[in-house]
């Protein structure tokens, strides 16, 4: 009886440096190709093309898509800082909390969280971009942060209380607006609701 079929193999065609978001640094990497190939008798033969290829940090063992190689950390933690500024000053005017201590905290709590340097003239640029678009909040939302894990959006979600609590306590209907745009986001509302009860100053 004749055997034959196909399997992949991987084989390891570059490595290199790059930066891991799962390390949160530089290290090695290996470039991998799964390549297909014809077999006889279990013993890969013939070449059938390209299957697939991924990065493989050295560090972790965490893989990645090709594109990974391009990650640049910087413009992601610039480019999330910004949404971050956006979605809290929308909020702000959105919750009657637009006041100078309230955009000050969106200055100092996002630049901290995000090892970001936030600019007072942005944060009044959004203020009166928002007040002359009058976006709608949850479309926005929604829409700004699809590409966020759920991290990210509790984290946002975190960020906005900690801004409004600078100036005075969550008042109720503050706390109904989290949850609402939690949900909006694709969060679990108990989960958000922990959150907005949760110490913050001891979680740190």
């Amino acid at each position: 009886m004749i055997i034959y079929g196909t399997r992949g193999k991987n084989v390891h065609v570059d490595s290199g440096e790059f930066t891991c978001p799962r390390c949160a640094d530089e290290q090695s990497y290996k470039h991998i190709e799964v390549k297909n190939y014809f077999t006889l008798y279990f013993i890969p033969l013939i070449p059938m093309g390209k299957a697939g290829e991924y990065i493989e940090c050295e560090g972790c063992g965490g893989t990645f898509a090709p594109e990974i190689l391009t990650y640049d950390p910087e413009a992601e933690r610039e480019e999330m800082a910004t949404t971050f500024r956006r979605l809290s000053v929308l909020f702000l005017l959105d919750v009657n909390r637009c006041t100078s201590p309230t955009l000050k905290a969106v200055q100092e709590i996002i630049g901290d969280t995000m090892n970001f340097d936030v600019e007072r003239e942005d944060i009044a640029k959004d203020v009166k971009q928002a007040q002359s678009a009058s976006p709608d909040i949850k479309k926005f939302f929604k829409t700004q942060t699809s590409g966020y894990a759920d991290d990210g959006k509790f984290l946002l979600i975190i960020t906005l209380r900690r801004i409004l609590e600078t100036e005075c306590p969550l008042e109720e209907n503050e706390r109904s607006r989290l949850l609402e745009l939690g949900k909006i986001m694709g969060l679990r509302a108990k989960t958000v609701k922990e959150v907005l009860e949760a110490d913050l100053d001891e979680a740190e």
